[in-house]
């Protein structure tokens, strides 16, 4: 054991010796301070440099070893040695090389020296595509920091060439230049080839593909020859087409496998007969058109009595003119006498199967009544002759919407009492059996609102037969431009239906003036209508009730709601002329005296008021409809659009006119005095158009009492 512990003791002891001894380092070191080797020694060791270092080359220099940078002896302390080079510049290649890589100069030089170009430029011959210009060279030319080459430029000049498309005659169809390589483009027009009658031609293109252009070109239209077919047509006598066919040239066409039919007209029946030409080779178009034979067809005519009796009867030729029976005639009966009054058209040349049946002008056998109390009436009018509303105690046929005037239009009119016909049931103490009166019917028409209808005309003897019947239509027939011809026929059909349902005397009332101008309305027509209607009841024995005799131009204002509809006043009037008619007819003494206006127009620019500052419109108590109304009194914002206003201003002793306001014009109104309404129905209103803005009137009488009048001062 102590053996041991005497080595160990040793071994320290020699350690502690070699650790007091001194140790050096030295390094060979690049640069850039890299560590090439790195060693350590015992003083006086030989250092030893190593194999030479390296550095590596930069585009401008390469770099050649030349040493360290300080002598390389023995090791006597820590050292570092580093590694020395010499810098030497780097020379580069430049080439200038045409297109082909021709080396047209080639030169070594330093780095950072500008290469110099050749002193002449180069050149491409030209080729087949074109010639060629030299524009440089395929860089910049810079100083050079590594080898390189330039290669030249060109620009080519393309060669230009002539193209043409022709026709097959050489004709040019499009002609024009192109560069070398350009694809030509062909016409847009396609070529034509005129046909000959036995051949047309097709197109089908070019004699050679369309390429690029390498040289002069032509390019000749090439066509295909094709058969011409031409177009046959068969047709009717009228021109409708039978069959069409396409044919060759040369061949012939087919017929039809059926032969055409033309139907027969009112004058012939026909029978084909073949073509108008031969069926020959085609060598154009061609129209076969069929032909036929035709035979005069016949028809009879027939004449016979008003029950259907055979009169004469004869079958004849197309076009033959018939024969009239001699007049026939028909025994009276306990309802008429009859008189012949000719057939019910005209004869004319005979067209096709025709009856002709006798007409007679009837005179019924009616008694006349001793009194109008207790006999039944029954009316077939329009809208004039229309009420309805429920609960009254008497109405026209209709309720439904629109088929009805009063009493919703009419502000006077409130109550069947006041209605024409409702104060000719009562004053006479007649009882109504039907009014089937429609609004805006006309006589004219086969439409069950139509006077003419049976659906209407059945309806008058719903409530037993009448004893009177009185016909009020017309005035839509005017509007509708039905002349009086038309008009008074369609009397004759409603009269004949009446008369086969019962034997009530018939009245016909004319129709009044009105200034209705709108749809076909005419005051002419209106006058034809009541000459046609007097010749109708003259012919039939009836009687006219002759409204036209008392409303008329110079007072219609008077009686009229609108211009067609009467108010209560012109109501008032219509019932006395129709009681005073039917009185008459049947020789009842009428007692009652009818008192028709027809006011006096006042004299130019003078005006009497009716009253002053009253909205009170009783035409009984102003019967001028003339009111005067102070500024005050009159609202600025009123309108009153069926009135004439005139506004005055007193200047002086005098008024001078300084406004008017026509009918249908709402306004506010200025301030004034005094403003003079006047009702643009009655004769006054011919004061406003007398007197203009600025004119002076004279005052007569008490402005304020309402009673006075104003005269133009010429």
């Amino acid at each position: 054991m102590k053996k041991y512990f005497n080595i160990f003791l040793l071994l320290t002891v020699m350690f502690a010796l070699v650790s007091c001894t001194n140790y050096y380092t030295y390094k060979f070191v690049n640069d850039d301070g890299s560590v090439i080797v790195s060693k350590s020694g015992m003083p006086g060791t030989e250092i030893v440099a190593p194999e030479d270092p390296v550095k590596e080359s930069t585009d401008e220099f390469d770099y050649e070893f030349i040493g360290w940078d300080k002598e390389v002896g023995t090791l006597d302390e820590n050292i570092v040695f580093t590694a020395q080079y010499r810098a030497i510049k780097r020379s580069y290649t430049y080439k200038f090389v045409n297109y082909n890589n021709d080396v047209l100069k080639e030169e070594k030089i330093e780095y950072g020296t500008l290469p110099i170009a050749p002193s002449t430029n180069p050149v491409k011959e030209p080729d087949a595509e074109g010639t060629y210009e030299f524009i440089g060279w395929d860089k910049e030319i810079e100083i050079i920091t590594c080898d390189v080459v330039y290669v030249a430029q060109y620009k080519i000049v393309k060669n230009e060439y002539t193209y043409k498309f022709v026709n097959f005659d050489g004709s040019i169809l499009k002609e024009a230049k192109g560069e070398q390589g350009t694809l030509p483009i062909a016409p847009t027009i396609t070529p034509q080839k005129s046909s000959t009658k036995e051949h047309t031609y097709r197109f089908i293109g070019w004699d050679k593909e369309i390429v690029e252009l390498t040289g002069d070109v032509t390019y000749t239209a090439q066509f295909e020859e094709l058969t011409r077919e031409y177009i046959c047509r068969f047709v009717n006598f009228d021109g409708s087409l039978i069959e069409k066919q396409k044919v060759a040239y040369g061949s012939k066409p087919t017929l039809p496998e059926q032969d055409p039919v033309r139907p027969k007209d009112a004058e012939f029946t026909y029978a084909f007969a073949g073509w108008d030409k031969e069926i020959e080779v085609v060598t154009s178009d061609v129209i076969f058109t069929a032909t036929y034979t035709k035979t005069k067809n016949s028809y009879t005519y027939k004449f016979v009595d008003f029950d259907g009796t055979i009169l004469k009867e004869e079958t004849v030729e197309y076009g033959t003119i018939p024969i009239a029976p001699s007049e026939p005639t028909r025994s009276e009966d306990e309802k008429a006498t009859y008189t012949f009054d000719g057939w019910d058209k005209e004869i004319t040349a005979v067209y096709g199967d025709v009856i002709y049946t006798a007409t007679y002008a009837i005179k019924l056998k009616i008694n006349k009544f001793s009194e109008l109390s207790g006999k039944k009436i029954s009316i077939l009018g329009d809208s004039i002759s229309t009420f309805y509303a429920p609960g009254s105690p008497m109405n026209s046929y209709y309720s439904e919407e629109g088929r009805y005037y009063y009493p919703r239009y009419c502000q006077d009119v409130k109550t069947v009492e006041k209605t024409w016909w409702g104060q000719l049931i009562n004053n006479t103490k007649m009882v109504l059996g039907i009014n089937n009166s429609w609004s805006g019917s006309t006589a004219v028409g086969n439409k069950v609102g139509n006077g003419c209808s049976d659906e209407r005309i059945n309806t008058l003897v719903e409530n037993g037969n009448p004893d009177i019947v009185i016909l009020y239509l017309g005035t839509n027939d005017v509007c509708a431009g039905y002349s009086a011809e038309t008009f008074i026929e369609a009397y004759e059909i409603i009269l004949s239906k009446i008369y086969n349902l019962c034997t009530a005397q018939v009245y016909v009332c004319t129709l009044g003036y009105s200034a209705y101008t709108g749809m076909k309305y005419t005051d002419k027509n209106r006058i034809s209508y009541n000459e046609a209607i007097r010749a109708f009841a003259n012919k039939h024995n009836l009687c006219v009730i002759p409204l036209d005799e008392y409303v008329m131009e110079d007072n219609y204002k008077l009686y009229l709601n609108d211009f067609l509809h009467y108010k209560y006043k012109g109501t008032t009037l219509l019932s006395q002329i129709c009681e005073k008619s039917l009185c008459e007819y049947n020789d009842i003494e009428y007692t009652k005296k009818i008192e028709v206006e027809h006011p006096v127009p006042e004299p130019k620019g003078h005006i009497v008021i009716g009253a002053y500052n009253q909205g009170v419109w009783d035409t009984n108590v102003y019967p001028n409809n003339v009111l005067l109304y102070s500024y005050d009194t009159l609202l600025p914002g009123s309108t009153y659009a069926y009135y004439y206003i005139v506004r005055i201003t007193k200047d002086g002793d005098n008024y001078r006119v300084t406004g008017k306001k026509d009918i249908n014009a709402s306004e506010t109104f200025d301030k004034c005095d005094y403003y003079i309404m006047i009702n643009s129905t009655y004769p006054s209103s011919k004061f406003f158009s007398d007197v203009n803005v600025g004119d002076m009137l004279k005052l007569t009488g008490d402005i304020t009492s309402g009673k006075c009048e104003f005269t133009l001062i010429e």
